[in-house]
């Protein structure tokens, strides 16, 4: 895949659907993360959430640290949708913080601690929810 033909395919991207799709299918590692960072601004079906957790987990051994930094931060988004991966994700960064490279260190605190956008009522305020991961 040419670098015009994966900047394409992240611009028709949209809903989880697509997303969760095109994360499954083989892909660059750029165009990997790429996807991983349209992850905050997708709203995931919970039918849908297993998936996402399935994806997240594999790709947190991936080869390349940009894509296992952008999984870490998949992971603090799903927890922020579905609050119940809140303590498994906790536990997940803590073994992060202990074992990953620099770079994918400060991509967890920076997940971690991120305030997010709420999506319900009053949508548009910032929602900054306890670093319980």
């Amino acid at each position: 895949m040419n670098s015009a033909r994966g900047a394409d395919a992240v611009e028709i991207v949209g809903g989880a659907d697509e997303l969760l799709h095109a994360l499954a299918a083989p892909a660059t590692w750029q165009l990997h993360v790429k996807l991983l960072q349209k992850l905050p601004a997708v709203e995931i079906p919970g039918g849908r959430k297993e998936v996402l957790h399935r994806l997240l987990m594999r790709d947190l051994s991936h080869p390349n640290k940009f894509v296992r930094a952008w999984a870490y931060g998949g992971l603090a988004t799903l927890a922020h949708q579905f609050p119940e991966f809140e303590g498994e994700v906790s536990a997940i960064f803590a073994l992060g913080l202990r074992d990953e490279s620099a770079a994918v260190k400060a991509r967890i605190r920076n997940a971690r601690g991120k305030p997010r956008a709420s999506r319900g009522p009053g949508a548009g305020a910032l929602v900054h929810r306890s670093n319980s991961f």
